[in-house]
């Protein structure tokens, strides 16, 4: 897989907190799919593109607390 080359290939160059980051947003990517992935599940919840844009709105307005924070795909 690309991503796995690419992980392989930057992980060389990386300090350890900078290979830890990496490491996080593949298992993050791997487990919630990319943006793409979660714009096309929220237009397939309804078949309205309005609802994309709402996604979207919420991503970018939601609180970041660190860990402790919540996908908009992950929401009830």
């Amino acid at each position: 897989m690309f991503h796995k080359r690419l992980a392989d290939t930057a992980s060389a160059a990386l300090d350890t907190a900078d290979l830890a980051s990496l490491q996080a947003a593949q298992r993050h990517v791997l487990s919630h799919g990319n943006g793409a992935d979660r714009q096309r599940a929220a237009y397939r919840r309804r078949g309205h593109l309005p609802d994309v844009v709402d996604h979207l709105i919420h991503l970018m307005t939601a609180v970041d607390y660190g860990s402790d924070r919540r996908e908009a795909s992950d929401a009830p």
